[in-house]
């Protein structure tokens, strides 16, 4: 969706929803849950996280927060969202998966066969 949220839900809101005309970007996108180890059954909080600044862009963080030192650590289960959005599946995977490998914590898991289906 290409029109901006906020004006979408507001229009919604109001019941005037239909005073919307939609727009839709040709882009796809795909999106690698990173979670901590053990994750769905038993998991551990806490752990220290490296992010690049280069990457943060194309997180969504679900499962963080930042210990007294203002670093950012585990604090669920399934912890980053990562989206890359692009012209087509391969290089969205690709770049997801990229950033997966740069970021930094310990018992970080990741699937790599998201996509793949749709690639292959």
């Amino acid at each position: 969706l290409e029109n901006d949220l906020a004006e979408v839900l507001a229009a919604v809101n109001t019941g005037q929803l239909s005073q919307i005309t939609p727009r839709y970007s040709a882009d796809v996108a795909t999106t690698v849950m990173m979670v901590s180890g053990g994750y769905p059954e038993s998991y551990e909080k806490g752990k220290r996280m490296t992010i690049p600044v280069d990457t943060e862009e194309l997180l969504l963080h679900a499962g963080t927060t930042t210990d007294i030192e203002g670093h950012v650590i585990t604090n669920g289960g399934r912890v980053l969202a990562i989206t890359a959005r692009g012209s087509d599946i391969t290089s969205c995977v690709d770049k997801a998966l990229q950033v997966a490998q740069k970021i930094e914590f310990d018992k970080k898991y990741y699937r790599t066969d998201i996509g793949k289906d749709l690639v292959d």
